[in-house]
């Protein structure tokens, strides 16, 4: 990442859970954050939640 900064746009962060297959249903990917991270790329926390009702706490930090 060093020799991408300094970042001049924002950075867009997707977190995915995946499920792995089993005798009741099919492996699939649940996408449980989507967030644009603006400069000057500060720690986030982010709150999260997926369809099934998981719940997730995501913290977005960068050392520069």
């Amino acid at each position: 990442m060093a020799s991408l900064l300094p970042l001049g746009k924002d950075l867009v962060v997707q977190v995915v859970e995946h499920d792995r297959a089993g005798t009741a249903s099919a492996a699939h990917d649940d996408l449980v954050l989507d967030h644009k991270w603006a400069s000057p790329f500060v720690p986030v926390p982010a709150a999260a939640a997926t369809l099934n009702g998981g719940n997730y706490t995501v913290t977005l930090r960068f050392d520069k």
